[in-house]
């Protein structure tokens, strides 16, 4: 379990964002919907009934996240999650701060992978869980692994950023950071939610994911400050 640290200053991207090639976000999006795959990946899943897929708590309720960014789009991802993470800290019972030195609880990594079939895909790091104690029973917190100092990953996939305005990038790290606190998808029909894959212009959470993080951590973390005192 990493030290928890309140440092909140913003790591500085290692290389600025590079001009956009011509292909837009909505193009980029038509290949995902074209070929039935979500805008982003799901490691969390939505189908209970697969043990490795069921949504993942986050391994406490302070996240302490390291930006390790240093492809084209890094300038634009680096303001959208840091941006994000004070969203999530205002208005949820989660603690997000920028880690500095030592040990952390997400890393933010970007890579060209070559594809288009997924926007960022977050997952345990170590590839292992731990199922916690009531009142949460049918989920599971990521274990911290030793050997990368870090308990989750969110890949961002450099490949499908071309075109893309701040406010999607905004709406990427939403909802890849509330994967990382054991949010599923939302879809139409369903409260707007930056939860939502297609729903590219929203940006904040709906109510309903709001009431279960604060549920979910206010119960897991009893004597946490407000909200949940």
């Amino acid at each position: 379990m990493p030290t928890l640290r309140t440092d909140r200053r913003r790591s500085r991207p290692r290389r600025r964002l590079k001009a956009l090639s011509a292909l837009s976000a909505s193009a980029a999006l038509a290949v995902g919907v074209a070929t039935g795959t979500p805008a982003h990946a799901d490691n969390f899943g939505n189908n209970p009934t697969e043990p490795n897929k069921r949504p993942s708590l986050a391994n406490n309720r302070n996240h302490l996240v390291r930006f390790s960014l240093d492809g084209p789009y890094s300038f634009s991802l680096a303001l959208a999650y840091a941006d994000r993470m004070d969203y999530y800290t205002n208005f949820t019972p989660v603690v997000m701060s920028n880690a500095g030195g030592g040990a952390f609880d997400v890393e933010l990594t970007d890579e060209d992978h070559d594809h288009y079939s997924w926007f960022a895909d977050t997952k345990c790091s170590s590839g292992k869980y731990v199922v916690p104690v009531p009142p949460q029973p049918n989920r599971r917190a990521c274990v911290w692994d030793s050997t990368t100092n870090k308990a989750q990953e969110i890949d961002n996939n450099d490949q499908m950023f071309s075109g893309m305005s701040q406010t999607e990038f905004l709406h990427l790290a939403c909802h890849e950071l509330g994967h990382t606190l054991g949010l599923r998808h939302r879809f139409q029909g369903e409260p707007p939610s930056c939860m939502d894959p297609y729903a590219w212009t929203v940006t904040t959470l709906s109510s309903h994911d709001k009431e279960m993080l604060t549920d979910w951590y206010c119960t897991e973390y009893p004597n946490s400050p407000a909200p949940c005192s």
